[in-house]
Parts: C-alpha cells; structure tokens; sequence
C-alpha cells in the first residue's frame, strides 16, 4: 500500500509517538529512531522546494538510482572551527552506529581558517540528519521522520513531528517547475588533479 503525502504524514506522527514513548535511554549512547512508509510517487526535490522550513537539503546520485530530500534537523553539530572536527565526527558515528540507515548530509570548509566578511556566521562545517525525508530510490518513494535523543537521557527532539504538522501536502503548493540543479566543481576535476599530483611530487 502507497500512501499519499496527507496519509503518510499522519502515519508517521502516528508511529514517531509510538516509537518515542519507550523507556529510558542508555546514559552514554544516543537513541536514533528512524521511521518510514511507502509514498506514492512524488519527487523529492519538488516536494522540498514546497516546504517553508529554511533547513532543507537534496542530494541524488550520479547514476539516478537514489534521490533524497530532506527538511529540518533531527539532529546537527555545526562546529565553529576545525578543532571541533573529531567531537563532532564522533557524535556523528555513534548516531549512525545507533541506526545504520541514518543518512547525514554535510559539508566543510577546506580552508583552516576563514577570514573574509562573507564568511560570517558559517561554521567551519555541518553535520545534519534531517527531520524529515522523501526519498527516492530502486525500491520507490518513501517518507521517513527521524528522532534522536542523545547522550544522558534527553528528550527525543520533536523536529520531525514540527515539520510533519505543519508540511505542505496540497498539489497547489508544489512548485510545478523547478529550476534545474547545476552543479559547478571549484577547482574542477583537472584543477584538482594538477594539484594533488603537486602535492605528491613534493
């Protein structure tokens, strides 16, 4: 059974409930939750480029078999600098060792140390496990919420419920064209090339 977008979101606040009313969580080890149901065909970045929350991700593969779209944060580490990089990765791991179908978008500067205005108020990178997700892959089109509660016991975060209540379902929402992805590699690929053989030869 495929549900669409108005059934599945009430699935999924009913079973995130469900999921997040367990017991006491391990005092050093995050709890993930992961919950999904099957959806009727809808295109992920359509259906991102309908939703009203500012934290929204895409991502799809080279070769066309996996697109994801993501809205909100069920859980985010967004260091300031790269000395926060091991702490962070390894909030990270111990998350998507809690649940290995966790899927993390992220992204970094290259640069140690960023000075230029137009930097300002970006940390040095960003870790994010979406709230909420429709995904597209070999097997169809899925809607999924995340829920993680961390270390010592803390509450579930409610990001996913937040987003499911208020997600924009109605046809009359989805944006009918979206503007083509493009995507510009800086250094490109043979740019890159030149100078990682540089460092090597050094």
């Amino acid at each position: 059974m495929k549900y669409g977008l108005e059934e599945a979101k009430k699935e999924l606040l009913r079973q995130l409930a469900e999921q997040t009313a367990a017991g006491a969580a391990p005092a050093s080890f995050p709890v993930v939750v992961r919950v999904k149901v099957p959806l009727i065909d809808t295109d992920p970045l359509d259906w991102v480029g309908g939703q009203n929350d500012p934290r929204k991700v895409f991502w799809h593969s080279s070769d066309g078999k996996l697109a994801v779209g993501g809205v909100g944060a069920a859980f985010e580490v967004a260091p300031e600098g790269w000395y926060g990089f091991n702490e962070s990765w390894a909030q990270v791991s111990e998350c998507m060792e809690a649940c290995p179908e966790a899927r993390f978008f992220a992204g970094m500067s290259f640069a140690r140390t960023v000075t230029g205005p137009e930097w300002k108020g970006f940390p040095a990178m960003r870790w994010l496990l979406p709230a909420v997700e429709v995904v597209e892959d070999k097997e169809g089109c899925w809607l999924a919420a995340n829920a993680v509660r961390g270390r010592d016991g803390e509450p579930f975060s409610r990001g996913a419920e937040e987003i499911l209540q208020k997600m924009c379902v109605t046809e009359e929402v989805m944006p009918v064209d979206v503007l083509p992805v493009e995507r510009e590699d800086v250094p490109d690929y043979e740019d890159w090339v030149c100078s990682a053989e540089a460092v090597l030869e050094s």
